[in-house]
């Protein structure tokens, strides 16, 4: 069952990023032959944020990482804040309608959180499966 979760999450990996990399080799070829800018800098804009995102979401568990409720409440606020800076930036949504955040970004983040909790699900059990080899060693000595 366990090798199942990890490969279903693997998998979930994977196909992400070849379905992202299919949209964007499509857009640049739109782009050349068909001069469709706009989507392509809508596409290249939310890479960048994701990948801000998660870079600046890594800094904040290495400093916060004992500090779960807080560490929730500043990606909630960064999410926020980048989205309303990358949204106007980028023109993802309409002045005014600043609301689409929990439309737009909420359930990624949301399902993002889900797939980091399998993760960490996993690498526990793989430290637990350590510790007892390691025990069943000292014992064995």
């Amino acid at each position: 069952m366990k090798e199942k979760k990890k490969f279903i999450r693997q998998y979930m990996i994977q196909s992400l990023a070849m379905s992202m990399l299919a949209v964007l080799w499509m857009l640049i070829i739109d782009t050349y032959f068909f001069r469709t800018e706009r989507i392509l800098k809508v596409v290249l804009s939310i890479m960048c944020f994701a990948f801000l995102f998660c870079f600046i979401e890594s800094v904040i568990h290495r400093l916060l990482e004992n500090h779960f409720w807080l560490c929730i409440g500043i990606e909630l606020l960064m999410l926020a804040s980048l989205f309303f800076v990358f949204g106007g930036q980028f023109q993802w949504f309409k002045e005014g309608q600043e609301w689409w955040i929990v439309i737009y970004a909420m359930p990624v983040y949301v399902i993002g959180y889900l797939l980091r909790l399998v993760g960490i699900h996993k690498d526990a059990e793989d430290i637990n499966k350590y510790l007892e080899a390691r025990k069943k060693r000292i014992k064995n000595k």
